[in-house]
């Protein structure tokens, strides 16, 4: 419940969603290229919701094995 909760306000983020999507397209506006930059602003958005909800896993884990 702990790590679907933090993923969730993750992904509402402002912060972290504009700051991708408002450097991909002033990337965007200097080479013309619409596609890669967003494709890009997705992959590091994707990489870092990966690492975070790993680190959840594990601590989840750790806590759970610790109430036992």
């Amino acid at each position: 419940p702990t790590m679907r909760t933090f993923l969730a306000l993750l992904s509402l983020s402002v912060l972290t969603n504009s700051d991708l999507t408002k450097g991909a397209m002033l990337i965007q506006s200097r080479t013309y290229n619409a596609f890669w930059p967003l494709m890009a602003a997705a992959a590091i958005y994707l990489v870092i919701v990966g690492i975070l909800t790993w680190g959840m896993n594990k601590l989840e884990r750790r806590l759970r094995t610790s109430e036992r």
